[in-house]
C-alpha cells in the first residue's frame, strides 16, 4: 500500500484516471475539429468535387451563425497541401474560399504566442491571409449585406495588422447587415479588447450594448459577457506586465459577489432559453454554452459547469477552450473537466491495431 501511495502521488488525478481508462482498454476520443456542425463533412466533399450548385444551396440554406459555424470547420479540416478549386464569381462563392482560407491560415500560423512563430509559419500566414482578404472583398462588392463576410474580414484586419480606424469601420456594416450575427459580434469584441485595438471599457461596453440589443429576442447573446470577461482574464493573467493588476483582477473574481453574478447570468440564460429556445439556432446555442462553460471552468462555481457541459457534449469548441490550456488533440481536458462537474468521461475502445 505505501509503494502504491508513493507511486500514483508522483502522477496528478487526470494522469492516473486516464492511466485506469487505458488498462481497461478505453481513451479519449480525438476532438472533433468540426466541432460538431452536421454540414461540414458534405460542405469539404462538395467542395472537392467543385459542386457549387449544391454548396450554393448549403450556404443560403443556413442562418448567419450557421454559416459562420461551418466555414470555420471546413477551415479547420480543409487539407493544408491542398488549394482551394476555382471560385465562381458569385458572393457566395468568394465568401466560402476567404472563409475556408482565413482559418488555413491560422492553421498554418499556430495557436501559440507570436514569439513562438517562426519566419516560416508568420510568413505563410501572411500569404494565406492576403488570398483570404481579396475573395472576401470580392465578396463584399457583390453583397455587402452578408454579416458572414464582414466577420470574415474583420479577422483578417486582425490578422494583417490593419491600423485601428480601418478595423473599427467594419462596426458600421456589421450592424446594417440583413441579420445579426453572435459569432460576428464575438469577431468585434475581440478589436474592442485591450489584447487587440481597444480597452476593458470598450469591450465591456460593446459586449453589454449588443447584449442589451439582442437577449430580450436571443438569451444567447448574453454570452457575450461570459466571453468578455475571458478576454479580461487572458490579458491580466497572460498578457499584461502588471501584476498588481493580475492580483487584484483575480482577487475580485473570488468574492461573493463576483460569484451571485456569475449565477445571475446564468440563471437569466437558462430561464429565458428555456422559454424562447430555437432549436434551429444550433451554432448560436453551440457558443453560448461554450463560453458559459468556458467562464464557470475559470471562475466557479464548479455548480455552473454541468448544464453547459452537458448541452456541449463531446463537440466543444476550440476557443475558448484552448485558453484554459489544452495539451493534445483528444478530449482529454473535457473529460478532466466532466469529471470534476460530476459527470461521466467520454471514452471510446482502443484499436487494436
Amino acid at each position: 500500500m505505501f509503494l502504491d501511495r508513493l507511486f500514483l502521488s508522483e502522477f496528478d488525478d487526470d494522469q492516473i484516471w486516464s492511466a485506469f481508462h487505458r488498462l481497461r482498454g478505453y481513451a479519449a476520443p480525438p476532438f472533433d475539429a468540426s466541432e460538431g456542425h452536421a454540414h461540414v463533412a458534405d460542405g469539404l466533399r462538395l467542395l472537392a468535387y467543385e459542386d457549387w450548385a449544391a454548396l450554393e444551396e448549403l450556404y443560403g440554406s443556413q442562418t448567419a451563425d450557421q454559416r459562420h459555424h461551418w466555414l470555420d470547420g471546413m477551415g479547420a479540416l480543409h487539407p493544408m497541401d491542398k488549394a482551394l478549386p476555382k471560385v465562381p464569381d458569385t458572393a457566395f462563392g468568394y465568401a466560402i474560399a476567404g472563409g475556408v482560407l482565413v482559418g488555413k491560415a491560422w492553421r498554418a500560423r499556430g495557436f501559440g504566442s507570436t514569439h513562438l512563430i517562426t519566419d516560416e509559419r508568420a510568413a505563410a500566414y501572411t500569404r494565406i491571409l492576403e488570398d483570404a482578404r481579396w475573395a472576401l472583398g470580392r465578396a463584399e462588392r457583390k453583397d455587402g449585406l452578408d454579416v458572414v463576410i464582414t466577420s470574415y474580414q474583420i479577422r483578417c484586419g486582425l490578422g494583417l495588422g490593419m491600423d485601428r480606424d480601418t478595423i473599427y469601420a467594419f462596426e458600421d456594416r456589421l450592424l446594417a447587415a440583413r441579420e445579426p450575427s453572435l459569432l460576428a459580434d464575438n469577431t468585434m469584441l475581440q478589436c474592442y479588447a485591450r489584447k487587440w485595438y481597444g480597452s476593458h471599457d470598450a469591450m465591456w461596453d460593446w459586449a453589454q450594448g449588443r447584449c442589451n440589443e439582442e437577449s430580450a429576442r436571443n438569451p444567447s447573446w448574453l454570452a457575450l459577457l461570459a466571453r468578455a470577461e475571458i478576454e479580461h482574464w487572458m490579458y491580466e493573467c497572460h498578457l499584461s506586465p502588471d501584476e498588481a493588476a493580475r492580483d487584484t483582477y483575480l482577487a475580485t473574481t473570488r468574492t461573493s459577489a463576483f460569484r451571485d453574478q456569475s449565477l445571475d447570468l446564468q440563471s437569466r440564460f437558462l430561464d429565458s432559453l428555456a422559454r424562447h429556445r430555437d432549436p434551429s439556432d444550433t451554432a448560436q446555442l453551440h457558443y453560448a454554452h461554450n463560453a458559459f462553460g468556458t467562464y464557470f471552468h475559470l471562475f466557479g462555481p464548479k455548480e455552473g459547469l454541468a448544464p453547459h457541459l452537458e448541452a456541449i457534449g463531446s463537440t466543444p469548441a476550440l476557443i475558448p477552450w484552448i485558453h484554459t490550456g489544452i495539451e493534445d488533440d483528444s478530449l482529454a481536458f473535457l473529460n478532466s473537466i466532466r469529471r470534476k462537474a460530476g459527470l461521466k468521461p467520454f471514452l471510446e475502445k482502443i484499436s487494436d491495431g
